[in-house]
């Protein structure tokens, strides 16, 4: 999995491409921390390049979303793949934050 951040105003950007399972819901979370420093009120996730998004991405997405709502701060994920976006419905992730898909 590759993970790229890039800083916009007062916005942020995390663009995935390939698996995110246990090691690349590290990755995800490590980024997410070192952007954490910088000051932004929004957090866009790319996911347009995401193969397959497993449990433990879930738990990383949850512990963004938080630390951006503990900052008053926003999620979306943008270009969410249709088999991932479904699943999100599914489990209500939508009620948290914006999911757009592909």
């Amino acid at each position: 999995m590759t993970c790229e951040v890039e800083k916009i105003g007062s916005s942020a950007r995390i663009t995935i491409e390939g698996v995110v399972d246990e090691r690349g819901a590290a990755v995800l979370k490590e980024r997410f921390r070192d952007l954490s420093r910088d000051q932004f009120n929004e957090l866009i996730i790319d996911m347009g390049g995401v193969s397959h998004f497993g449990s433990s991405g879930l738990g990383g997405l949850l512990l963004c979303y938080k630390a951006m709502a503990a900052r008053q701060g926003s999620l979306r994920l943008t270009r969410t793949p249709a088999a991932i976006y479904s699943l999100m419905r599914d489990l209500q992730l939508d009620t948290l934050f914006e999911i757009n898909g592909d």
